[in-house]
């Protein structure tokens, strides 16, 4: 009797080993998915930055920072820009500056925001969202710098 239940014991312990053990490495390779993911995810939006016309996106610097979404709507008679930035690179921070400058339909420049900052780390979005003060502006350009 004491046998068996030693056995049993023992067989239960070797079970939730098991099962620790298999979690450990679902746990594992969940982060090495995810990792791998956020690189692919990169690739794609340097990919489309890339493919961005000087018109409408231009990085100053490097493209260390990049638009992983962009929204355009009206408010009324004023065109309004939502950007979400992303930071290209793992446990890094970047500092970027930004301005807007709002064109009109011929593609001269009808207003422009400030340079203004931003702070994303590794792996984070930054959105954003601006609004034109003239009813004129039918476009827009996104100015990029990073130090």
């Amino acid at each position: 009797m004491l046998v068996i239940s030693k056995t049993l014991k023992f067989e239960r312990f070797l079970k939730v080993m098991f099962a620790a053990t298999l979690a450990v490495v679902s746990v594992l390779c969940l982060g090495c998915s995810a990792r791998q993911q956020t690189m692919m995810n990169r690739a794609y939006y340097t990919e489309i930055n890339k493919a961005y016309s000087i018109e409408e996106v231009s990085f100053l610097d490097s493209m260390s920072v990049l638009i992983s979404d962009r929204q355009v709507t009206y408010e009324g008679k004023f065109l309004k820009v939502s950007i979400e930035f992303m930071n290209a690179y793992d446990n890094t921070v970047k500092k970027p500056v930004y301005k807007i400058e709002w064109l009109d339909d011929k593609g001269v420049m009808v207003d422009s925001t400030r340079w203004k900052p931003l702070t994303i780390t590794g792996n984070e979005k930054v959105k954003v969202t601006e609004m034109t003060t003239n009813a004129g502006a039918t476009r827009y350009k996104v100015i990029i710098s990073v130090d």
